[in-house]
């Protein structure tokens, strides 16, 4: 009975000692780590440009509290930042930088057309005027409204109220919705645009174009990079009217690349526009379509090749 109670007392002991080995040194004691598959989002929300850059500048040296939500934006606002809180194990500041690239963000208006997009929260570029960071587990990114090839400055979120989708690994994780301005679209009299010329150019062509009546050569085959030139010819257009081109990729049957919305500056004319890879990696070799459209209507289509 002595032996078997000192047998107990020696386990014991043995338990204890390990147990608190782990706490001094650190080691796991069993609480529940999120593996790769089990990364979501605790909480994510619409925040101001000056939330943005105050945590962007401050955060990593102050724990600063979370930033106010923003449900409501005044009309004509250029940019609208986000912020979300993810389960990622972080234990120091900078962990979660790499992670940023499973995340994506897209921005709908309320008749469900895509905006704009910032595919891979990793990938920040002056092109769209898009870019994020991290802090632990917290993520912060920052959208600029699409830009108007003619006028960049121009470029704002119009009157509407839009629905957010926070993606992780392409899949919806969290969404939230924000209002610009009246938070209601212009009434658009109904209309019928006309599409005379639209097709893929050459960089080239892009860079030395002018509205003085250039008009490029079309390409059926165009060099591989991260970004495809399109010359676009137009009449009957209000310039209210929200157009914007897409790159399909029909082996996938998936839009590859999109300019979100943008307004022509008269009803007719005619433009050059870019349409670059979200992720900034070269087109992936091969067939493709362009597309120009109003919300979900394709108003004019062109076949094109993307070589390696």
């Amino acid at each position: 009975m002595v032996n078997q109670l000192v047998t107990v007392v020696s386990r014991l002991g043995v338990c204890c000692g390990l147990l608190l080995a782990s706490l001094i040194l650190g080691a796991p004691t069993g609480q529940a780590r999120p593996d790769r598959a089990g990364l979501s989002a605790r909480t994510f929300y619409a925040i101001s440009d000056t939330s943005y850059q105050t945590w962007r500048q401050g955060a990593t040296t102050d724990p600063y509290p979370p930033p106010a939500r923003v449900t409501r934006f005044s009309a004509r606002v250029q940019y609208v930042a986000f912020y979300f809180q993810t389960n990622y194990p972080a234990q120091n500041g900078g962990d979660m930088e790499q992670a940023l690239a499973r995340f994506g963000i897209t921005i709908h208006t309320s008749s469900g057309a895509l905006y704009t997009r910032f595919a891979n929260l990793a990938v920040n570029t002056q092109i769209g005027w898009q870019d994020s960071f991290s802090y632990l587990s917290t993520g912060l990114a920052r959208i600029h409204a699409p830009q108007i090839q003619q006028d960049m400055n121009g470029s704002v979120y119009p009157d509407d109220t839009y629905r957010v989708d926070l993606l992780i690994d392409g899949k919806l994780a969290a969404h939230t919705t924000f209002r610009v301005g009246s938070g209601r679209p212009a009434h658009i009299v109904p209309v019928h645009p006309i599409i005379q010329a639209f097709y893929p150019a050459t960089e080239e062509a892009y860079s030395t174009w002018t509205d003085f009546g250039t008009v490029p050569n079309k390409m059926a085959f165009v060099q591989g990079g991260t970004q495809v030139f399109f010359y676009l010819r137009w009449s009957n257009t209000p310039t209210y009217l929200p157009l914007s081109i897409g790159i399909l990729d029909p082996r996938q049957h998936l839009l590859a690349a999109h300019t979100g919305l943008f307004n022509v500056p008269r009803t007719s004319g005619y433009a050059m526009y870019i349409v670059v890879e979200p992720d900034q990696e070269p087109f992936a070799p091969g067939p493709y379509q362009g597309e120009v459209l109003f919300g979900d209507q394709v108003l004019a289509k062109v076949p094109f090749t993307i070589g390696g």
